[in-house]
């Protein structure tokens, strides 16, 4: 199935569309893609189960990258709880500062939207910070949060997601390049299940990326379990002749 997505298309400033479901049989796939190629979709992109990788011949024939894989992680909110370590300090964001629309971009620095080549640097930066924008708002999170230390604010931030009422999930999650490994990403993660707790949520979700490796270490730290990995492709359709 070919499910357009219309603010990704509004962003990039061409049409693209996500194939569903993931585990669709290689000729569904090929169908879909064809499909959509004919329907005007430059960009297409799917994820599998990332020990059913796609063929390098079906890549081929229609333009797909293989990408980075994503992994849902997920726990009780009760279990493995931990504290802000001393020293740092927490906020809620109501204005994102110029420091946090810099920072939003080192949030996605393992996404698919990064890693391919054919989306502009620029294209990727926006959208980083267009998803703190909108975060802040209460457009897309319930709550922004970030945290300091030593008197230094805004070293790090965590967007708070609650897409049902016993569910929070970490959404943007990033600390400034040169305050890494000093215990804000932990601190990060802490504040974020706190504010989950506070709002009713009794479990917690947070998806990363399989190459993360300082992240899977950070949430198994906490209790959280891995999921399948998914790995990301895309596919770049030539206009249709």
């Amino acid at each position: 199935m070919i499910v357009p997505l219309e603010w990704d298309s509004a962003h990039f400033g061409f049409p693209v569309a996500r194939i569903e479901p993931g585990e669709i049989s290689l000729p569904d796939l090929e169908a879909d893609l064809v499909a959509a190629r004919k329907a005007g979709v430059r960009l297409a992109c799917c994820s599998r189960p990332d020990d059913a990788p796609l063929d390098e011949a079906v890549l081929a024939r229609h333009g797909g990258r293989t990408l980075t894989a994503s992994l849902l992680f997920a726990k009780r909110l009760d279990e493995g709880r931990q504290r802000v370590p001393a020293g740092m300090t927490v906020e809620r964001v109501s204005v994102a500062s110029e420091a946090l629309r810099r920072l939003a971009p080192e949030c996605g620095r393992y996404s698919r939207f990064r890693l391919d080549p054919e989306i502009p640097r620029e294209a990727f930066v926006s959208l980083y910070e267009t998803w703190l924008q909108r975060s802040v708002a209460g457009e897309i999170a319930e709550q922004v949060l970030s945290v300091g230390a030593s008197g230094s604010p805004d070293l790090g931030l965590v967007t708070v997601v609650r897409p049902d009422p016993a569910t929070g999930r970490i959404g943007l999650i990033g600390v400034r390049q040169g305050a890494r490994g000093k215990g804000l990403g932990r601190a990060l993660v802490a504040a974020a299940e706190a504010a989950m707790e506070v709002g009713g949520a009794t479990r917690t979700e947070v998806s990363t990326h399989l190459e993360n490796d300082a992240a899977r270490r950070l949430f198994a730290s906490f209790g959280y379990e891995p999921g399948v990995p998914q790995r990301q492709y895309h596919f770049w359709l030539e206009p249709a002749s």
